[in-house]
């Protein structure tokens, strides 16, 4: 059923691909018919973010290990979205006006930029291994029954009184607010600087036939289809993990799920760090790894 799905997003994505190139060559001729290329745009980057995917991947595996409020999740997705489809513009219009030809430059240019989107996936992997391996190092140099997170710690007047929360961020809050984003940063690079082929190939055809402008658009409307699909991902993501947590919250105490969040971060590190090695080593040879279809 999977594959039988698969095949057909890709073959609705490939019939929407033909119709945008006949829409831009239209366009050209008729400059109102922009507006239907701009449409074929949103549906061909709704249809291209519900396949399989590396951006997917990655703000699955982020959101899963990270306690993070909704609003953000969908935030992150449609940010790397967007950061997408700028990287396909800046990449060809960058190209247009540094060579003046495509010719010869285009496929070495996102070449090195899929190369440096795959190396800061390995990297995130790698930082929530160390992160994963740090929870449960300090979980069994501490044991199960350690002191109160920083986070919830209450502070006592001199009076000896206590108001039951904080009037200045302890050090380690500060620290934590600065790593989270941090990470989410490398979440929408590494998943922002390897452009979509589709929007690739629209953006050289809009500047073939003169209408860079539409080819502008277009990408910016099939980044806006991308996030809405990647969004709808996000949000069910952050929905399950708090169901997950709210049923470990009643069944386990709070040093078990300390460790047990130690080797969530350890697991998914793992494995993101073996998608982007993959995908950067794959890169330089063939055939192509499966994701970067």
């Amino acid at each position: 059923m999977w594959q039988s799905l698969t095949l057909q997003l890709f073959e609705t994505q490939r019939q929407l691909h033909d119709q945008l190139i006949s829409a831009i060559d239209q366009a050209a001729a008729n400059p109102t018919n922009a507006w239907w290329v701009i449409g074929l745009s949103f549906l061909y980057g709704l249809f291209h973010a519900a396949g399989p995917g590396h951006g997917k991947v990655i703000i699955t595996t982020y959101l899963a290990t990270h306690s993070t409020l909704l609003v953000r999740g969908v935030m992150l997705a449609s940010l790397g979205a967007l950061c997408q489809g700028l990287t396909a513009i800046a990449l060809v219009y960058g190209v247009v006006f540094m060579v003046g030809s495509l010719a010869g430059h285009m496929d070495s240019a996102v070449d090195w930029s899929e190369r440096l989107s795959f190396t800061l996936i390995f990297a995130l992997g790698l930082w929530l291994v160390l992160r994963g391996a740090r929870v449960i190092g300090s979980y069994v140099a501490k044991g199960a029954n350690h002191s109160p997170d920083p986070e919830h710690h209450q502070h006592h007047h001199i009076d000896g009184s206590c108001c039951g929360h904080t009037h200045v961020p302890h050090p380690q809050q500060i620290l934590q607010a600065k790593e989270g984003l941090g990470a989410m940063a490398m979440v929408i690079a590494a998943m922002g600087l390897r452009p979509c082929s589709g929007a690739i190939l629209v953006l050289i055809f809009a500047s073939v036939v003169g209408q860079s402008w539409i080819g502008f658009f277009a990408v910016l409307a099939m980044a806006s289809g991308t996030a809405i699909a990647v969004s709808a991902l996000a949000v069910i993501t952050v929905l399950a993990r708090h169901q997950v947590a709210g049923l470990a919250q009643r069944f386990s105490s709070g040093g078990r799920l300390a460790q047990a969040h130690g080797f969530v971060l350890l697991g998914g590190g793992i494995m993101l760090a073996w998608v982007g090695g993959s995908l950067l080593y794959w890169s330089f040879s063939l055939p192509a790894h499966p994701l970067q279809l």
